[in-house]
Order: structure tokens, then C-alpha cells, then sequence
């Protein structure tokens, strides 16, 4: 892992500065809440009692894509962390740099998860829906994903058109205030985000 770039995060000032010390205390029980809280609001929009679309959902895919984050760099999962946490690195990278990509990539993984849940209450195992469904896993394609990651990248139109100003801007201004937080309370995860594409494939 690459030593954190002294411009990459802004310096904490003095005030703040016991309080994200004690965030880096409790590393493992803010991992668990970002996690907890996320599925909560995910499942609570998967079970129809919240929109599956909507903002709950929007809010806990990014606060369970953030927590799996951090939990990675902390050396989560064994062996197996470095492989993941490369992925999720190279899928952050794609979807852009820094807050906009977090929020991409968790709007992406929202609308899949909406989708494959659709998929499976709906799916009746005619020949049709299963060359589909083969044609998917053996290319990695689908126009479905396609049509996901395009309205992803748009979050920000999708969020003001469907909410408006003043809602847009409270999600948007309560989900950085946590991403900058983070920043000083995990500077090397954040480097690594806010770091360029090729950087962050390098870095991995």
C-alpha cells in the first residue's frame, strides 16, 4: 500500500482533531454501524416497506459499499481482503473518483439489486428467460446493467429531478459531511479513492 499523498487529505484542524482520534479508536464498532445500518435501510427498501429505488435505498447501498470499504483496509476477511478490496478499488475507479464515485458505484449496486430481486420473484424457467439468463453469465453482458450504469453516473440529475433541491441537498450534504469525516478518520482508504484511475489499479 502506497504511503498516503500529504495533498490527498485536507489537515485536520486542532478542535477536530481528539474527536477523529477517538473515531480511529472504534474503527470496528464504526465499520458495524455503517454496515448495520445500511442493510437495515436496504432491506427495509427490498421488502416494500420503503421504495426499493428511493433514497432509503440510495443512502444504504453507500453506507454498506463505505463500511465494506473501510472493513477491507482494516484487513477484513483474511487472505481474501486484498483480492476484494482490489475489486471494489478497481469498481470505485470506474465509476469516478472520490465522493461522485462512491455515490455511482452505490446507486449501480442499488438498481442491480432492485433488478435481481425482480429477476427472481419473476423468473419462470422457460427456455427464453434461461438462454437469457446464459447468454449473461457467459458474456458478463447485460442491457439491463447497461441501462443501470448509465442512470448511475446521472445520480445527481436523477436525485433533484425526483426530490428536488432541498432534499438532494441534505442527502448529498449529510452522505459527504460522513465522507469527509472519513477522510481524516481513514486517510490512506481515501487516498486510494480520490486517487486516479490508473493510480488506484496500480496501488491495489
Amino acid at each position: 500500500m502506497h504511503d498516503t499523498p500529504s495533498n490527498a487529505v485536507p489537515a485536520t484542524p486542532a478542535w477536530a482533531q481528539p474527536l477523529v482520534d477517538a473515531a480511529r479508536g472504534q474503527a470496528g464498532a464504526i465499520v458495524v454501524a455503517l454496515l448495520a445500518v445500511g442493510a437495515v435501510l436496504v432491506a427495509l427498501a427490498q421488502a416494500g416497506i420503503l421504495p426499493g429505488e428511493g433514497l432509503a435505498g440510495f443512502i444504504g447501498s453507500f453506507l454498506c459499499l463505505y463500511g465494506a470499504l473501510v472493513a477491507l483496509e482494516g484487513g477484513a476477511f483474511g487472505g481474501l481482503g486484498p483480492a476484494l478490496r482490489a475489486r471494489l478499488r478497481r469498481a470505485v475507479a470506474s465509476s469516478g473518483v472520490g465522493f461522485y464515485g462512491l455515490m455511482t458505484l452505490a446507486r449501480f449496486l442499488q438498481l442491480e439489486l432492485v433488478d435481481l430481486v425482480d429477476a427472481v420473484a419473476g423468473f419462470d424457467a422457460s427456455r427464453g428467460q434461461v438462454r437469457a439468463l446464459l447468454f449473461e453469465l457467459a458474456t458478463g453482458f447485460s442491457m439491463q446493467s447497461l441501462m443501470n450504469s448509465i442512470d448511475a453516473f446521472m445520480w445527481p440529475v436523477k436525485l433533484m429531478g425526483a426530490y428536488g433541491m432541498p432534499v438532494a441537498g441534505i442527502v448529498v450534504g449529510a452522505t459527504w459531511a460522513l465522507y469527509a469525516m472519513g477522510a481524516r478518520v481513514f486517510p490512506n482508504l481515501h487516498a486510494q479513492i480520490e486517487a486516479e484511475d490508473d493510480d488506484a489499479a496500480a496501488s491495489a
